[in-house]
């Protein structure tokens, strides 16, 4: 079987030819049938991986290299530093509270304040703006603690300690100055009190001495200034003196017994979650025990909903009445609560009772102090009645202004000495030389934790040296795999696309083509060719888009390896050598075929110049004529020169014939002769295939007389000539007249 029993698209019939009527039909042609279908090709970087695995393990090794040189040259070192702080408070003077400290929160803000920042950047003479220098700072409480952790991170580690060690100085010292300030302005407002306090007595003091004065005089002119009814005064003076400090104890009993409650009810409340919790987990690992469909994990369930309504907190009933009824739940079960009870629920329930000692002893002070005070209340009454028996209403009224003045100057004197306490107590804190804050843990070189950012350093830099380096890669592998001009106008005509970027390699103007045997694309065109071609004598016409004809190289690659493959090629240069738009070099006529090896360099004179003859002789042309002047084309159209043997000139390859375009100028309408029609059907019996090289598509009407006769057409195409207007036009005119274009070769 032959290359051309491949193809399942063989041609069923051939040109039917009029020697006095080139007026022909053209073989079907459907271009659908010949265009192929897209491929799913690999992805980018899929096809990089495959193809260029080298190339990246290269790329990787040196992007690895530069990346640690730069992490090492440009690294820089970071030293956390940190320091601890303890509110160790002040001193407290007996009396009331005259200054309550600030939060933590706001010894942070007045220590990172512009102001106090300012001077620690200063005094190091720091590069640095306050603001951002305090945002280097991170300072928190260690839990619920009085302890302050201050931590910097900076360059060195030195300076670092330096840095921080200041910054809790400047805390404490902050501390104090805002104190004094504090205290200093609050003793201002107090001294305006004390005077006021100290005018109220005075006033009280005078009223009283003025209210006993009248009082002396009315008991003596009413005959009552007796010893007796003094004492029966004084007495009820006194009871009422005794009546209000007991008053004041029963208060602080009953605040003491409500606190004493409370401690109470929250130590029960957390006795009673605690052991219900225990319970909970004891029955949750007795329910592992059993399957989920289970009876028994059923009751356990709903012993499991009887523990979550149990009550908490203490209220609706004693611990003992609460403690039996849980351990009535599931008691069978999960045995006694007391053997779930550990330590801690027994260190608690000690400490309940002790709270519940406590509470007997508050009620038992405060039953005493009601008894003492009703005992109080009857006696005060009794001295009332008495004193009012003795002296009548008018005495009783002006005793009363007396108590009433005493009243007043000893509540005026005891908030005077209370003002005058609280001022000596604030003069006091103001002037201690105590500080509210100590440093617990300071900074220093062996608590500094020094971190570098070479790592990072290496990561950011071999990402970006790898993107750098790689980005090369990736852009011409998307440049090789993008679809070329030629590409995208063959895919729009439906126009099959034989070879891709194999044409660059064939410059006409050089005399010198690429060996075919190493070039797959040619090898591959040639097959498609064979494929496409009937089995008896078929005509090829190459043309090319845009101005240019097919190049010569091509042509005579594709005979070569179509020789090779048993097949025996004319090829037909029909391009008007002569025509001014044709330069010479584009002809088939003037091919260079390859020659063999140079002969080893001679050691004589003579041989050097017999090998260099040797070498020029070779190199001349395709055609090797046996005479000096040969007849091509031109001849026949022009001299109606006879169709002879001598037209057709032998070449090195003994399966590879030619048939040049003459030294004379074509006629007008050569295309259109009948002398070229009877040429090309008395050659057919002789060759397996005729290459036509043929005039551009740009000459539409000689392209497509040569099209009638043509059994195959391949149009040569760059990116230059795809563009160029004339060439979609003359390849809608091929598709009309159903001409029969195999594919496109770029």
């Amino acid at each position: 079987m032959t290359n051309r029993d491949l193809s399942t698209n063989v041609r069923q019939s051939q040109i039917a030819t009029n020697a006095h009527n080139p007026q022909v039909n053209y073989p079907a042609y459907t271009a659908a049938a010949h265009t192929p279908q897209p491929e799913d090709q690999p992805s980018l970087f899929l096809t990089i991986l495959q193809k260029r695995w080298w190339l990246l393990g290269i790329i990787g090794l040196l992007a690895g290299g530069l990346s640690y040189f730069i992490a090492t040259e440009f690294r820089s070192l970071n030293a956390e530093v940190s320091g601890s702080l303890i509110y160790s408070g002040l001193p407290t003077p007996p009396g009331p509270v005259v200054y309550q400290a600030p939060s933590l929160q706001t010894y942070k803000e007045v220590l990172f304040s512009t102001s106090r920042m300012q001077k620690i950047v200063d005094k190091h003479g720091l590069d640095i703006s306050p603001d951002i220098f305090a945002s280097l700072f991170e300072m928190k409480v260690i839990g619920r603690s009085s302890v302050m952790e201050l931590t910097l991170g900076w360059p060195e580690a030195e300076v670092g300690v330096e840095l921080v060690n200041d910054t809790m100085q400047t805390l404490i010292d902050a501390a104090a100055e805002q104190r004094q300030e504090i205290l200093t302005e609050h003793l201002k407002h107090v001294e305006l009190i004390h005077l006021g306090a100290k005018r109220e007595v005075d006033e009280a003091a005078e009223q009283l001495s003025a209210a006993r004065l009248r009082h002396d005089t009315l008991l003596h002119n009413n005959g009552l200034a007796t010893q007796e009814y003094s004492n029966k005064l004084k007495s009820v003076s006194t009871t009422k003196s005794t009546i209000d400090l007991k008053n004041v104890e029963l208060l602080s009993i009953e605040q003491q017994l409500a606190q004493a409650e409370k401690v109470r009810q929250e130590k029960i409340s957390l006795y009673q979650t605690e052991l219900l919790k225990k319970r909970q987990t004891q029955l949750d690992l007795v329910m592992k025990e059993y399957a989920k469909t289970s009876t028994r994990f059923a009751e356990l369930t709903s012993l499991k909903k009887e523990l979550a309504v149990v009550d908490t907190t203490g209220k609706d009933a004693s611990l003992v009445e609460w403690e039996t009824a849980l351990d009535e739940i599931g008691l069978t079960t999960l045995g006694p609560i007391s053997q779930i009870a550990g330590p801690e629920l027994t260190t608690l329930k000690t400490e309940i009772a002790g709270a519940d000692q406590r509470i007997s002893e508050f009620q038992f002070r405060l039953d005493t102090v009601k008894n003492h005070l009703n005992m109080l209340n009857d006696r005060l009454a009794k001295y009332d009645s008495e004193a009012t028996d003795k002296a009548g209403d008018v005495a009783i009224a002006s005793s009363e202004v007396v108590a009433k003045w005493e009243k007043k100057l000893e509540s005026a004197e005891g908030r005077s000495k209370l003002i005058s306490l609280q001022k000596e107590n604030m003069e006091q804190l103001k002037q201690c030389k105590s500080r509210e804050f100590a440093v617990l843990i300071p900074a220093s070189i062996e608590t500094a934790i020094v971190t570098s950012n070479t790592k990072k350093l290496f990561v950011m830099s071999f990402f970006a040296c790898s993107i750098l380096l790689v980005c090369p890669v990736v852009l011409t592998e998307w440049l090789l795999q993008r679809e070329t001009a030629v590409s995208a106008f063959s895919r729009r005509w439906s126009l099959p696309l034989m070879t891709d970027r194999a044409l660059a390699h064939f410059n006409s103007r050089s005399r010198s083509t690429p060996d075919w045997k190493t070039n797959e694309s040619i090898r591959m065109a040639a097959l498609r060719i064979q494929q496409s071609l009937p089995e008896s004598s078929s005509v090829v016409l190459f043309s090319g888009l845009g101005d240019t004809p097919a190049p010569a190289g091509v042509l005579s690659s594709l005979s070569e390896c179509l020789a090779h493959r048993g097949e025996r090629i004319l090829l037909v240069d029909a391009v008007d050598r002569q025509h001014g738009k044709f330069a010479k070099s584009d002809s088939v006529s003037d091919l260079s075929h390859p020659s063999p090896a140079e002969p080893a360099a001679a050691k004589t004179a003579t041989e050097k110049s017999t090998a260099a003859d040797t070498k020029q002789a070779k190199n001349e042309s395709l055609a090797t004529l046996d005479n000096k002047h040969q007849m091509g084309l031109s001849d026949i159209f022009s001299n109606n020169a006879p169709i002879t043997a001598d037209l057709i000139q032998h070449t090195e390859n003994p399966c590879v014939d030619l048939i040049g375009s003459g030294e004379g100028v074509f006629p007008v309408e050569a295309m259109a002769s009948a002398r070229l029609t009877e040429l090309l059907k008395s050659c057919q019996s002789s060759y397996s295939m005729i290459f036509i090289a043929g005039p551009p598509i740009a000459s539409r009407a000689d392209l497509q007389m040569l099209a009638a006769r043509a059994d195959a057409i391949v149009l040569t195409a760059d990116k230059r000539s795809v563009k160029d207007p004339a060439s979609p036009a003359a390849i809608r005119d091929l598709i009309e007249l159903q001409a029969p274009v195999i594919g496109v070769m770029a």
